[in-house]
């Protein structure tokens, strides 16, 4: 049985193609970053929270000020984000059998804003954003006081991502795992043996045979 599942947002439910990168620069480069261009740029293609990028370059009052700009940036991009509707019915077919959650390294401002703007945010049970006080993937504490707060166990969960380094959130925490390819795929070295899906319509037949996999297990 399959207590919950979980969700990433970015690239996972919503296709976040238009980078921010050049924005975040340019609200660093309005403080002290001491860092070359290609470092930081570097960095913030990977980062698992905005918060991280501006507390690896940034020190004092500059962290907050810089973050703050960011967050700025991140609600006014999701003004124009669209869900497609194969995403939505996807959801919405999965709700009524499952527990559905969402654990994202976006601020909880703009992720709250998103989910209530696309109309999708009573779908979840529960949603996880990025804070300065939250720590970020693939630290999986997030992962674990969720868990708690709603009774589940993990074993019997599945963390939907996109990248390496929700693999490895959900691997920290042994929570079940399935990739989400159907953007892009960011998965570069994971177990032959795990769900991939390359499709979203095909997401409910991977889950199905996560299923299976447990039973026999």
């Amino acid at each position: 049985m399959i207590e919950g599942i979980i969700f990433d947002f970015d690239d996972t439910i919503i296709d976040d193609a238009e980078s921010t990168v050049e924005e975040i620069l340019s609200i660093l480069r309005q403080c002290d970053l001491r860092f070359d261009e290609i470092t930081v740029k570097n960095y913030i293609l990977t980062a698992t929270s905005d918060y991280s990028i501006c507390r690896k370059f940034l020190v004092g009052y500059e962290i907050e000020f810089a973050y703050e700009k960011i967050k700025a940036v991140n609600l006014q991009k999701m003004q124009k984000v669209e869900l497609s509707d194969t995403m939505a019915n996807t959801l919405r077919d999965l709700s009524k059998y499952f527990q559905l959650f969402i654990i994202s390294g976006r601020d909880t401002a703009s992720l709250k804003y998103s989910l209530e703007r696309l109309k999708i945010d009573h779908l979840f049970k529960q949603i996880i954003g990025s804070d300065p006080l939250i720590e970020s993937k693939p630290n999986p504490i997030t992962l674990l006081e969720l868990a708690g707060r709603n009774n589940l166990n993990l074993k019997n969960c599945i963390y939907i991502g996109d990248s390496q380094t929700d693999y490895e959130f959900s691997k920290h925490a042994k929570c079940g795992f399935i990739g989400a390819a159907w953007f892009r795929n960011g998965l570069k070295d994971i177990e032959e043996t795990e769900e991939v899906c390359f499709d979203i319509v095909r997401l409910e037949s991977h889950i199905s045979r996560y299923l299976k996999r447990l039973h026999t297990n």
